[in-house]
């Protein structure tokens, strides 16, 4: 069975390559009181919550969410446990979770409809789109394309551990669009770490410029494109931005930190999640029955059919450049033949996704705790999850 690697997800306060307290204990018996989201009326899929409380309870999370795509076409949603650690306020399977850099295939199939619409293409370079900012740019960075971006093949430094920059460009002021271009101009600034096309470096600053490319052909923000291309086709009205839920409620999970041993949680707000202006790269959040909905939208896709994009589009979105498409990781995966799949976090949240086209299935899991640890004892879940729905269809 594959398993994700941990450097895919973001470094600074996304991510697990920058985090100090990863080799820290895991503490917290805060999280064994009293049972929370075992299988009640609020549960529509109460076998389901049942197996994630186990999970749960078994590896010390505040809370558990999934949604499974099953290969008879059935969608199941539950979620267990607490939306913060120390509070009597149980999740419920309506919750949001940050799904960190899985939102990367969300901004891809964004960029995709621009592609159908004639805005972009997948050749779109960066000296043409913003011929303006070309002259301070190296000759060798006018050349990136779109989908250079999208699959890490852009020359772009792998920023993971890189939060010193975008916290300066943050907190120079100015909107979101112009924060995403200052991104731009900083990282193309100078020569890239190897020819445009040639070689994979994970970036977070490539689906961020990205999103500058999407902004600077349509004159919306990367927000409102997001709302109009995707949410809004697909019916996802619980997605957004940022750590969900208001810092004055407990209304929504919260992300927690692994800080000494102790579970701390963190309240929305500026320290729950990277500088707005990142988004592209993975600021989204949503319940789960809307997750599933878009994995639902691959699914499809993956399997030829035409919906939200054309089929030829998804192809392009599914077809990998080494062993990475389009905001999706592509592997061929024991028993379940082609996947594509992803995971993410901001090192408060951890959230993974498989979408299994041969198999007909999808399955997502997500938490409110993003240490190392925990993320890994995820991944060990979803394998377990997806090989116990392919032998149930057998």
């Amino acid at each position: 069975m594959l398993k994700l690697n941990s450097s895919m997800a973001r470094a600074s306060r996304v991510g697990f390559a920058g985090l100090a307290v990863a080799a820290l204990a895991i503490g917290g018996c805060i999280l064994t009181r009293m049972p929370c989201g075992q299988p009640t009326d609020r549960q529509s899929h109460p076998a389901l919550a049942a197996r994630l409380e186990s999970l749960r309870a078994a590896h010390n999370l505040p809370a558990l969410g999934a949604a499974i795509i099953r290969p008879n076409g059935a969608v199941e949603v539950a979620a267990v446990g607490w939306r913060e650690a120390g509070a009597a306020s149980c999740v419920s399977p309506d919750d949001r979770f940050h799904l960190g850099s899985c939102g990367k295939a969300m901004t891809a199939t964004m960029l995709a409809a621009l592609v159908e619409e004639g805005r972009l293409n997948w050749g779109s370079r960066l000296g043409e789109v913003f011929s303006d900012l070309a002259p301070g740019m190296h000759p060798a960075f006018r050349e990136v394309t779109l989908l250079q971006l999208l699959t890490h093949r852009a020359g772009l430094p792998d920023d993971r551990e890189d939060s010193a920059t975008q916290d300066r460009l943050d907190a120079a002021g100015g909107t979101l669009t112009e924060k995403r271009l200052a991104m731009l101009r900083a990282r193309t600034a100078v020569a890239p770490v190897s020819a445009p096309g040639t070689e994979y470096r994970y970036s977070n600053a490539g689906y961020e410029i990205a999103g500058a490319m999407a902004e600077r052909v349509t004159g919306q923000t990367y927000e409102d494109l997001m709302r109009a291309r995707v949410f809004g086709p697909l019916g996802m009205s619980s997605a957004g931005f940022g750590a969900p839920g208001r810092p004055d409620l407990i209304d929504q999970p919260h992300g927690h930190r692994t800080v000494l041993g102790a579970i701390v949680p963190v309240r929305p707000g500026p320290a729950a999640d990277n500088p707005a202006f990142t988004a592209p790269s993975g600021g989204m959040h949503c319940n789960l029955s809307d997750w599933a909905t878009f994995a639902a939208a691959h699914l499809a896709g993956a399997r030829g059919t035409s919906g939200l994009l054309a089929a030829e589009t998804f192809v392009t979105l599914h077809t990998p450049t080494g062993d990475y498409a389009c905001g999706w990781q592509v592997a061929q995966m024991a028993p379940f033949g082609r996947a594509l799949i992803h995971d993410g976090g901001n090192t408060m949240w951890y959230a993974v996704i498989y979408v299994l086209p041969e198999v007909d299935a999808a399955v997502m899991l997500a938490t409110n705790r993003g240490d190392e640890a925990s993320a890994w004892k995820v991944v060990d879940m979803i394998d377990t999850l997806a090989l116990e729905i392919v032998q149930a269809a057998d």
